[in-house]
């Protein structure tokens, strides 16, 4: 009954996402004609790599608490993760959290406190990447990077800063108090284990690598000039635009990223939509075959589990 009604659902929703993508897609009908839809193989690789590094990540993140997730769950994890947040902001979140419970007895308050540290261990690594970007490409390069600068400068510092200082939330800001040192908490005892933390760290540089091919493939398929490098600085301000996500996919802070990015790399308006058009649909390629499958594999695990079977 529950697998009919779920079945029912993500029809509608992959439905309703291709609608979308129609609706989008109008208005660059003069440009999908001259799309180099060869591109789109490598593309959809690279968006399935996305998926497989962070698997690999939350894989090793949970080695020290005694978790051994499996391929399947791993992987699994990541791409369900990637479509419950398409559908509703950090709901994916919510769904691995569940699964971690259920399954493996992963306490909330635990995850909750792994996955902010491996937000500010990205937020770390792809601010850092970015500007590195930016400075082998040359800053004359861009029109208008000073957005771009001050936006991945404050970044990186505010992630250096909380590394390197032991900060020390004030009592009188209460629960919400609590809540920000217990975040704090799992980042230093991230640190605390350095093998794992540059694993971390290696992992995220890999994933940063596989979105940063997804816009070259997209520009490839745009037919647009775009210095490898520059696809380092798409990717650095986009993630950040995706970490703060208030609409279903991020829709609006997402796209005004790239937009910008476009813009100051001399791409007009329409090349820029078309450019985050192309990114968003190949992972939603992966989010709505790979997802749903996955979707069913885990919830039936958390099923049989919550029955009394074994899994």
């Amino acid at each position: 009954m529950l697998s009919r009604w779920l079945s029912i659902l993500f029809t509608l929703l992959f439905v309703a996402a291709a609608a979308w993508l129609v609706h989008e897609g109008r208005e660059f009908v003069p440009s999908l004609s001259q799309i180099k839809w060869g591109y789109g193989v490598p593309l959809v690789c690279a968006a399935l790599a996305y998926a497989v590094f962070q698997g690999f990540l939350l894989r090793d993140i949970l080695q020290p608490e005694r978790i051994a997730l499996t391929a399947s769950e791993h992987f699994g994890c990541s791409v369900v993760t990637t479509l419950w947040n398409y559908i509703f902001p950090f709901s994916g979140f919510a769904f691995r959290g569940l699964y971690l419970k259920r399954i493996h007895g992963f306490e909330y308050a635990r995850f909750i406190g792994s996955t902010s540290a491996l937000f500010i261990v990205e937020i770390f690594v792809f601010s850092a990447l970015g500007l590195l970007c930016m400075a082998l490409l040359g800053f004359a390069m861009l029109e208008q990077g000073y957005v771009t600068l001050t936006v991945l400068g404050g970044a990186f510092a505010g992630s250096l800063f909380i590394c390197i200082f032991r900060i020390r939330v004030p009592v009188f800001l209460g629960a919400i108090g609590r809540k920000v040192e217990g975040v704090l908490d799992a980042v230093y005892t991230l640190l605390a284990r350095p093998a794992v933390f540059f694993r971390a760290v290696g992992w995220t540089a890999a994933i940063f690598v596989a979105y940063a091919l997804m816009y070259w493939f997209s520009a490839a398929m745009m037919d647009l000039e775009l210095p490898v490098l520059a696809t380092g600085v798409f990717s650095a301000l986009t993630d950040l635009a995706l970490l703060f996500r208030i609409a279903p996919a991020a829709a609006g802070t997402y796209d005004a990223s790239v937009m910008l990015v476009a813009a100051e790399f001399g791409f007009n308006l329409t090349q820029g939509l078309l450019l985050a058009f192309l990114v968003r649909l190949s992972q939603l390629s992966v989010a709505f075959t790979a997802g749903v499958w996955f979707h069913f594999v885990l919830s039936r695990r958390m099923a049989t589990v919550n029955s009394g079977g074994v899994v």
